[in-house]
């Protein structure tokens, strides 16, 4: 009876990992001094579809670090020991994510501290998670160190700072972003047009800590907002649509001109709820908006 209870358990997860790829963690691949495969790059090349890579501790540079190619993969990219102990150095010459990634669903950036580059990635249409990840010194001139046109990106408990030459923190079209440090970068914090960003500190950003375009509804809340150019700016006026923004329960305080900036905003609703608006030059202005 053991037997036969130990070649089933065999059996249902060789049956799981060749009906059910895109779902089921079927494999590591391990990379680092002393691992299986010595750049991050061949861990994705030997992996299959849903497939977790697993980086060990230590700096990681050059060919096969950076400018990855995903292959279409879906893959989770994960430390062993968390994103103090684990450094992707892009040498100030490339993105971590370069290819291969486009119009997929389901990978995973996790656990990684990114640093010196134009993008962690730039996708049109991928499906895309990043948490715990700390991610700085990127230096895209006005595109974000998390650069996304379609799709959806969740981005959780991952902190984005420093970004210079104009560099904006985070530009998607829609996304979430969930208990987020977005702080000190020379353009936007974050640019988003649908989705929401939820329990996030973002100041000290050069441009607009938010600025929200037009793609669809969106929600701001429960996020302390500070010390920016202005704290929110709210750009609707290109479209016929009428989307929601919904601002509720945030501090806006200390931006050098708006708390929040209403442009060209005829054709959205918008609320401003149980919010604490003050130090600002002005608290909220509306602009070209028709009654």
């Amino acid at each position: 009876m053991k037997i036969n209870s130990v070649l089933g358990l065999v059996l249902a997860v060789f049956l799981l990992c060749i009906f059910f790829p895109p779902s089921a963690k079927c494999a590591f691949f391990d990379v680092g001094t002393g691992w299986p495969y010595v750049t991050i790059q061949d861990a994705i090349n030997a992996a299959g579809y849903g497939d977790t890579i697993r980086i060990a501790d230590g700096t990681y540079t050059g060919v096969g670090n950076k400018n990855l190619n995903l292959q279409s993969k879906a893959l989770t990219i994960t430390s062993f020991n968390g994103n103090q102990n684990c450094i992707i150095d892009l040498e100030d010459s490339g993105n971590f994510i370069n290819g291969g990634i486009d119009s997929t669903s389901g990978t995973v950036i996790r656990s990684l501290s990114i640093h010196s580059g134009y993008h962690v990635i730039g996708t049109n249409g991928a499906t895309v998670t990043i948490e715990k990840c700390k991610i700085s010194n990127f230096h895209t001139v006005t595109n974000g160190a998390i650069y996304a046109v379609g799709g959806y990106i969740t981005i959780k408990n991952t902190d984005i700072y420093s970004g210079w030459n104009s560099a904006w923190g985070v530009n998607v079209s829609s996304g979430t972003l969930f208990n987020c440090k977005i702080y000190n970068n020379d353009g936007y914090g974050v640019a988003i047009g649908a989705g929401s960003v939820d329990s996030c500190s973002i100041y000290g950003n050069g441009d607009s800590g938010i600025y929200i375009s037009d793609v669809g509804e969106i929600t701001v809340s429960n996020c302390n907002i500070n010390n920016n150019e202005k704290g929110i700016e709210v750009w609707r006026g290109a479209s016929t649509n009428q989307y929601l923004v919904k601002i509720n329960k945030s501090e806006i305080a200390d931006n050098t001109n708006e708390g929040i900036a209403f442009f060209d905003d005829t054709n959205a609703n918008s609320e401003v709820i149980g919010c604490h608006i003050y130090g600002n030059k002005w608290a909220i202005s509306v602009w070209g908006v028709e009654d």
